[in-house]
């Protein structure tokens, strides 16, 4: 038994001493080994198959085909002259300055070192360099908007993207000059550009013209220039959009008995039309007076005011009656829209909502006051026009109220203000009703996500910083609300949290979670430009310029707010410098500070990776 024991230790032992002598020699025989470019997997590189590169380019990524694997197998990648290129854990080259260098990956084969090479040679000689902006760009930009140039160098037969701003030398700066000959250079208040080509056009119009050069440094006055490009920038001009009259709405399908007296009884219809993109154009100068209506197939209505038709009733079409109302749109592309309309009894009015105090933006309406969203210190309040149709002028603020009769119906006529309720603002802020004479101005209601509601304009206006309260009653104190708010030097910002990554020169968007300061959560586009203190000019993106107090890196990246069209919520987007990773980084983590100055300032980490 001792004996067939060590019979079977001894057998294994051959077994396992036989394996391990068979399969180095297998190994070796499938292990054709050697380095390749990562984007060019078919270009293998030796010793004697050169690899040239020159400085700016991208980063030469390099890796290994050992027996057919790519992945899994420790090594070392050293190279032979670090000061012309240095070569990454990872196998990433980056060149340094002109001249020759030995690329080497060595790993262990069971007990033997081996070592596979390649030589990659650094050249210096760009041989041009050209310049061009980038999406659809056409000469011209917007003030306070920002841009992109790309450049392309040629060395020899080779074309490539240059990668900016990787390094303090022999890499691609930009400059910004008044003249064409670049002899003077702009003042940062005019323009600036950062060393991955984005050009940040100053508030003042103005003429510029861009180039970039390959050199030793920023200052270093040799080098290869690029072409040269005027940048005209312009004052944003509203482009006013034509509008038509695309649909009727009958605001009461019950429409209340108006009037009781020796004339007969009348009832009240109320009616809005509305544009293509859904605004309320009933009292527009382009479409007013042109509405008219019939009652039961033949009888003329009378139009009492735009928005309001004065039905004449027979005596039997009292409470209860249901009749047919014809209304038609006689201006160009005139319709028509027929609707069923019950009496009812006189109404009153049952509920009355302070919805808050909403702004004028280029293409819409944005809220930027409730009992939890406040306005900032020293928010500059515009007249919005003086005329009852005019209360589409961008800077421009309004009171809007949602006002219910006991049928349940939105009343928005203008004029019901002054009538039927009371609105009073106090507190030490600057914000006022605007008055002629006295009277509260009547204005052309403004109709938000399908709602009209009724409008009351402020007056121009510097705010201060202060409490705000706002008080409506209905005649008869049928119904009442209350407001109040405040005007801050922090505006409504409460907290910011960002999380995420980004590739130098790419646009990535990360995650973010906002706050009022009642630690409501904000997600809305307009209503996070409102919390922020920002303004898009109605372009549907705000960039967030670097050193802003919202959020902000010290080393020249920068961030933007982009609307999302179908959903309307904020997108947050980060655009990390090239100065982020240095020394042949190409990964590393930048610190970005947000609410910089306030209550609610940290500071978070978010990882860069190279291009």
């Amino acid at each position: 038994m001792k004996n067939r024991f060590w019979a079977l230790v001894l057998a294994g032992t051959l077994a396992f001493g036989s394996f391990t002598a068979i399969a180095p020699k297998e190994e070796a025989k499938a292990a054709i080994a050697f380095l390749y470019d990562k984007y060019t997997p078919s270009s293998m590189l030796t010793l004697k198959k050169i690899k040239e590169v020159f400085i700016g380019q991208e980063n030469l990524d390099l890796e290994y085909s050992i027996g057919g694997r790519t992945s899994g197998i420790n090594g070392r990648w050293k190279s032979s002259d670090k000061n012309v290129a240095s070569v990454s854990k990872e196998g990433i080259v980056t060149a340094k300055k002109p001249g020759s260098t030995i690329i080497s990956f060595t790993y262990k084969e069971v007990k033997k070192q081996v070592t596979i090479k390649c030589k990659i040679k650094v050249n210096s000689g760009v041989d041009s360099l050209s310049i061009a902006g980038t999406g659809k760009f056409d000469g011209t930009m917007f003030t306070d908007s920002i841009i992109q140039f790309k450049a392309t160098a040629k060395a020899g037969s080779e074309e490539m993207k240059i990668n900016p701003g990787r390094k303090a030398t022999y890499g691609i700066f930009y400059e910004i000059f008044t003249d064409e000959a670049c002899t003077v250079q702009v003042a940062p208040s005019v323009a600036t550009i950062t060393s991955s080509g984005f050009m940040v056009a100053g508030s003042g119009v103005s003429k510029v013209y861009v180039r970039a050069a390959v050199k030793a440094g920023r200052t270093a006055t040799d080098g290869i220039r690029s072409n040269v490009i005027g940048v005209e920038i312009k004052d944003r001009v509203l482009i006013p959009t034509r509008s038509a009259v695309k649909e009727i709405i009958v605001e009461n399908n019950e429409a209340p008995l108006a009037t009781l007296s020796d004339s007969g009884m009348k009832a009240e219809v109320r009616y809005k039309l509305l544009d293509q993109y859904g605004n309320d154009v009933t009292r527009d100068l382009r479409f007013a007076g042109k509405c008219s209506a019939v009652w039961e197939g033949n009888k003329p209505v009378k139009l009492i005011s735009d928005g309001k038709f004065l039905i004449d009733l027979e005596p039997n079409q009292t409470v209860g009656y249901m009749g047919k109302l014809n209304i038609t749109y006689g201006g160009e592309g005139s319709f028509s829209k027929e609707v069923q309309i019950k009496i009812g009894s006189p109404s009153y009015i049952k509920s009355i909502e302070i919805m808050g105090i909403y702004k004028r933006t280029v293409t819409g309406y944005s809220k930027v006051m409730d009992s939890s969203t406040f306005l900032a210190n020293g928010t500059v309040i515009t007249s919005f026009g003086g005329n009852s149709v005019l209360n589409t002028v961008p800077g421009s603020y309004y009171v809007l109220v949602r006002a219910k009769d006991s049928y349940g119906n939105s009343i928005y006529n203008s004029g019901i203000p002054q009538s039927k309720i009371s609105l009073v603002i106090s507190g030490n802020t600057g914000l006022a009703l605007d008055t002629a004479d006295g009277k509260i101005q009547t204005i052309s209601p403004i109709t938000i996500d399908g709602e009209t509601f009724l409008t009351y304009p402020l007056r121009a206006a510097r705010l201060n910083t202060g409490t705000v309260n706002i008080r409506a009653v209905a005649v008869g104190n049928s119904a009442s609300h209350a407001l109040d708010s405040k005007v801050t030097d922090g505006g409504s910002v409460g907290s910011l949290a960002i999380a995420g990554e980004g590739v130098v020169g790419k646009e990535s968007m990360i995650t973010y979670i906002l706050t009022n300061t009642s630690n409501v959560q904000v997600t809305k586009y307009d209503e996070v430009l409102s919390v922020l203190g920002l303004s898009d000019n109605g372009a549907g993106q705000v960039f967030i310029m670097p050193g802003s107090s919202i959020i902000s890196s010290s080393l020249g990246s920068y961030f933007y707010i982009k609307k999302n069209i179908s959903s309307g919520f904020a997108e947050f987007y980060y655009v990390p410098s090239g100065a982020v990773l240095q020394n042949s980084t190409v990964e590393n983590y930048e610190k970005i500070t947000v609410l910089k100055g306030t209550t609610g300032e940290k500071e978070y980490a978010l990882k860069v990776k190279a291009r």
